[in-house]
Order: C-alpha cells, then sequence, then structure tokens
C-alpha cells in the first residue's frame, strides 16, 4: 500500500472513531508515523483527505445502485440493495455521524452532496414508480404519496446511523437488520399481497443467517 492510500486508510479510521473535527493532520501523521511534509505531498490539507473519502463512499453506492436490475424488480432486490449500502455507510459511517460539521465546514463537499442528493431523489422516484408498473406496489399511489415515501427514505438513510450509536444494539447484524426494518418499513403498507410475503420472508432469512 503506497502512502496516499496509507493516508487515507488511517484518516477513515480516525474520522471513524473521533470524528472529523477532532482528528488534525497531525493526528493522521503521527497514526502512520509520517512527516507533515509527506502528507502534504499527497493532500495540501484535511478537506481533500474529506473529500476523497466521501466520493469513494458515493461511487460505491452508486456502482450498487446502478447493479439493480430494472426488468426483475422485486422488493428482494430493493432490500438488498439497501443491506449492501448500509454496509458501505457503516463503512464510512463518519460521514454521516459528523454530517452537519462536514456540510458547514466544507463547503466543495456540500455542493458535491447535495447534486448527488438531488440525482438520488429523482433516481428513487422513478423507482418507485416502475414498482407501481411490475406489480409490487399497490395501484392507485398519488403523486404526493410518492414522493412522501421517497423523502421520508431520504431523510432515515441520512439520519440512521446517528440514532444507531444512541440506541446500540448488540451486533452489527442486529442493528442493520433493526434499521432495514425501519428504513424500508415505510414500503410496507404500500405492498401488494405477493410482494409482502416477499418481504417478510426476506428478514426472516436475513435473521437466520449466522
Amino acid at each position: 500500500m503506497n502512502n496516499r492510500e496509507r493516508i487515507l486508510t488511517a484518516a477513515l479510521k480516525l474520522f471513524n472513531s473521533r470524528g472529523v473535527l477532532k482528528v488534525s493532520v497531525r493526528d493522521i501523521c503521527e497514526e502512520l508515523n509520517i512527516s507533515p511534509g509527506n502528507f502534504s505531498y499527497h493532500f495540501p490539507d484535511k478537506e481533500l483527505v474529506v473529500n476523497e473519502l466521501y466520493h469513494r463512499m458515493s461511487d460505491k453506492i452508486h456502482d450498487v445502485v446502478a447493479s439493480i436490475p430494472y426488468n426483475q424488480a422485486s422488493v428482494t432486490f430493493f432490500l438488498e440493495t439497501h443491506r449492501l449500502i448500509f454496509l458501505i455507510q457503516n463503512e464510512y459511517r463518519f460521514f454521516y455521524l459528523n454530517l452537519f460539521e462536514i456540510l458547514t465546514h466544507f463547503r466543495g463537499i456540500k455542493k458535491s452532496f447535495a447534486a448527488r442528493y438531488r440525482q438520488e431523489k429523482a433516481f428513487a422516484r422513478e423507482f418507485m414508480a416502475l414498482y407501481a408498473q411490475k406489480g409490487v406496489l399497490v395501484p392507485g399511489l398519488t403523486d404526493e404519496q410518492y414522493q412522501r415515501i421517497v423523502d421520508v427514505g431520504m431523510i432515515l438513510n441520512n439520519a440512521w446511523m446517528v440514532d444507531a450509536e444512541i440506541n446500540a444494539k448488540s451486533s452489527m447484524k442486529k442493528k442493520m437488520i433493526h434499521y432495514m426494518q425501519l428504513c424500508c418499513g415505510r414500503l410496507e403498507p404500500y405492498l401488494t399481497s405477493a410482494a409482502r410475503k416477499e418481504y417478510l420472508a426476506y428478514f426472516e432469512e436475513l435473521a437466520s443467517k449466522s
């Protein structure tokens, strides 16, 4: 692993454990036993480290979402996508635990985050319409209901990690299942009978896995 990757790995570890604002360039250098000059050769300041980690996280999430097979719309794909996204969010949990501070202190990241946020909302809205067409969601939902499902999902997606810190579960598995049920449960009242059986079967299987 080269020094640039070592810096990013160490920064991610420290950000996750201490928080972005409490970790300095000096802290990262001490963690790696490198000089500030070595650090600045790769990253002139800490913001660029945070920015790089944010974009890596965003790209991983984008790849997961892009892999959803549109011609096979099902609750299982929806839930499995969220499970994979939750794992990525946990890997980069500092971002969501420090979201307000990051968006306040790092304006470049705020601009990128806002743009991706708008794209994700538009994509989610299209996805809900697709699910209605494929018979996953009950017919007759209004545009306002679709938008409410999306908006609530976006809020929960950005906030579940903070709530998980307050209400710690005994294991990562239990934590993930609990918050997936909360975040994905917004769809449950609108699922068709067949889709609801698939939804319940997914969580039953997930809970049974070691």
